[in-house]
């Protein structure tokens, strides 16, 4: 991780999110639904600070039904 890589700012609750996860000595994965904007955002910041971080999105069928019901 670069070292000045800050997990704050454009008054996002995602970057909180990003620096608790990564801060962790113990948490090995993190299952966090996002909505696209989202997603894009977490990217971002990952790639920005070259962290050896691996992500990718995942439907959760499941998920979705309960939230937006079905098709």
């Amino acid at each position: 991780m670069k070292p000045s890589t800050t997990w704050s700012g454009y008054g996002r609750e995602l970057c909180d999110g990003l620096g608790t996860f990564f801060g962790s000595r113990t948490q090995q994965t993190f299952d966090w639904p996002l909505a696209k904007d989202g997603r894009r955002h977490v990217r971002s910041r990952i790639g920005s600070a070259e962290l050896p971080a691996r992500h990718e999105a995942a439907a959760d069928l499941a998920w979705l039904t309960a939230t937006h019901g079905t098709a």
